[in-house]
């Protein structure tokens, strides 16, 4: 809880789910997205939860361009979160108290995704708007996302916090990562490597 990965959420649209399934799914995916949207803003792309680009409140789901697609799955992750966590509902009232300063019009938003599918630059496409008004209170995860930048890692804070993501390009990279961060947020940050799917893939 109070990570910014979307655990409740998730959780909730795999129940809604479930519940359509064992009752020998007379819900279409419409239908379960529509209610799914009623739970939570970001419920309707758990149902599915493969890589998309999510606008509006989070219930318009689009799918990404093939290209942009491949050049983000199969991607390793290393996400570290700290033994606190961030309350989402601060975290939205303090970015919408400097909304001006905080937004991102969904035309910048597109024009970032233009450009890392034209250079692969993940600096470009690496980017939350709720990391800045989250890292002014928050100042030890603002710390170490500056120091890993300033080491060349791709990384910013997930949601609405208080985890946070790195791109893993090598074991020996991931090896230093574990190390900063635990030299920064102690034993007891959380740590585990994931990788970017699709749900299809999950299992296999």
């Amino acid at each position: 809880m109070q990570a910014g990965l979307g655990g409740g959420s998730s959780n909730a649209a795999v129940a809604l789910r479930g519940m359509n399934q064992l009752l020998g799914e007379p819900l279409n995916q419409t239908s379960l997205l529509d209610i799914a949207a009623t739970i939570g803003s970001d419920c309707p792309f758990f149902i599915n939860a493969n890589p998309a680009l999510i606008s509006s409140k989070g219930e318009v789901i689009t799918a990404l361009e093939p290209k942009l697609l491949e050049q983000i799955k199969s991607q390793k992750w290393l996400l570290f979160r700290p033994d606190f966590g961030v309350d989402t509902a601060w975290a939205y009232a303090r970015f919408a108290a400097n909304a001006t300063r905080n937004y991102e019009s969904s035309i910048d938003a597109h024009k970032r995704l233009a450009e890392f599918t034209k250079t692969g630059n993940w600096e470009t496409l690496m980017v939350n708007s709720l990391e800045r008004p989250v890292c002014e209170k928050y100042i030890p995860i603002d710390v170490l996302l500056g120091t890993l930048r300033k080491q060349g890692v791709d990384c910013m804070l997930s949601g609405s916090g208080s985890c946070c993501i790195a791109r893993v390009t090598s074991n020996a990279q991931r090896k230093k990562l574990t190390e900063m961060i635990q030299g920064a947020w102690g034993e007891s940050v959380f740590l585990v490597e994931t990788l970017v799917c699709d749900l299809e893939t999950v299992g296999d």
